[in-house]
């Protein structure tokens, strides 16, 4: 088994009427399988959005960064139901339920999409 460090940084001086400063860290166990990587997300799923299959049954921490200057990606279940839009730059960490799936599609053209999937241990 292994280890991740991870840590979440929220600040603001002005998005509310007093400062906004949030900080979390926590180390979470992780085992095989771990995946990593740069993907080509098209406007089908079929073009290699799948990440996790529904038929998993695994838990898996999720990092998503949507690396394209102009597309945003829709996150969704392998059921289609989309809990999640990715802009251009933007990232997104998570847990993924057992058996739920995790697929990814482009909405114009197809997006370059940074990934980690590690297997909760």
């Amino acid at each position: 088994m292994a280890t991740l460090n991870v840590t979440l940084g929220v600040t603001s001086a002005d998005s509310l009427s007093d400062s906004l400063s949030i900080s979390f860290t926590d180390t979470l166990t992780v085992t095989n399988p771990i995946s990593t990587g740069k993907r080509d997300v098209t406007t089908a799923v079929a073009g290699g959005g799948e990440f996790v299959p529904a038929s998993d049954s695994n838990t898996y921490y999720v990092y998503l960064k949507n690396l394209d200057d102009t597309n945003f990606v829709s996150v969704q279940d392998a059921a289609a139901a989309i809990f999640g839009k990715l802009h251009p730059g933007e990232f997104m960490w998570f847990t993924l339920s057992p058996s739920e799936g995790l697929e990814m599609q482009a909405n114009t053209a197809t997006v370059k999409v940074e990934y980690g999937i590690f297997k909760k241990g």
